[in-house]
């Protein structure tokens, strides 16, 4: 009979992140599996956890693993417009289905269908920033500005009081937003001029992203246009980024 690892079950009822009896645990991951037949208890144990916040990798076998990437994603969302590069991979999200919240589950999953645009969105320009200034070591010091300097500052020590929680990355970086992030373009403009040919454009565009993304990361529903708003945006920048760079390393 298929059972728990009771290593795997010790971590997850003790993680500061699982805050319900031990046998509501138990009936979630019963949910989870019951949903998901083939799923061995230790996979549905993992997918658990991972919506709870945290991994438990470490402790599944190769079985379970198995049974993990063999699970059907209920829905898949391609970025068609986005570089080749990009539009290749699958944005995968999850239909989420649940006893509970009934009433909340559309405007969920609609939510949940547009969020891949905007961290494929926040991280490109992350990434964008990096690549420029990767021959300086020192480029945060000098290029980014006050704000993000002080933003970041502030979310890092904020989430150290959580040590459970993983480091964002390697990078103050990847402490800031979208609002940060274009900051830091405009402060250094001509060493972006070749990607973003119209700075009006890109403050435009991301303006009017920034509030959009505010709703969904504060779990607000957003609204039909405000999504098509959001995918066409993000589509837009992520396309000049692509485009442009490849033209620029043929020159």
């Amino acid at each position: 009979m298929d059972r728990i690892d009771k290593r795997l079950f010790e971590f997850i009822k003790q993680h500061p992140r699982v805050v319900i009896s031990e046998q509501a645990i138990r009936n979630a991951i019963s949910e989870i599996r019951s949903r998901h037949p083939g799923l061995t208890l230790n996979a549905a144990a993992s997918l658990f956890a991972n919506n709870k916040g945290f991994k438990v990798m470490k402790y599944l076998n190769d079985k379970d693993r198995t049974t993990l990437q063999n699970i059907k994603i209920s829905s898949t969302t391609t970025l068609s417009n986005i570089p080749k590069k990009t539009s290749a991979k699958k944005i995968k999200t999850i239909v989420i289905s649940t006893p509970f919240g009934r009433e909340f589950i559309n405007d969920a999953n609609e939510n949940a269908r547009i969020y891949p645009y905007v961290f494929i969105l926040e991280n490109s320009l992350r990434k964008l920033i990096s690549d420029t200034f990767s021959s300086d070591q020192q480029w945060w010091q000098t290029k980014a500005t006050t704000d993000a300097k002080n933003n970041a500052i502030r979310i890092q020590l904020a989430e150290k009081k959580h040590d459970w929680l993983p480091q964002r990355g390697n990078h103050p970086v990847y402490y800031v937003g979208l609002d940060d992030l274009l900051g830091i373009i405009v402060k250094n403009y001509p060493d972006f001029k070749h990607i973003f040919k119209d700075q009006g454009n890109l403050r435009t565009w991301i303006n009017e992203v920034v509030p959009i993304r505010n709703l969904l990361a504060h779990n607000v529903k957003v609204n039909k246009e405000e999504q098509q708003n959001l995918m066409i945006k993000a589509k837009y920048i992520c396309t000049l980024i692509e485009s442009n760079r490849r033209l620029a390393s043929t020159v």
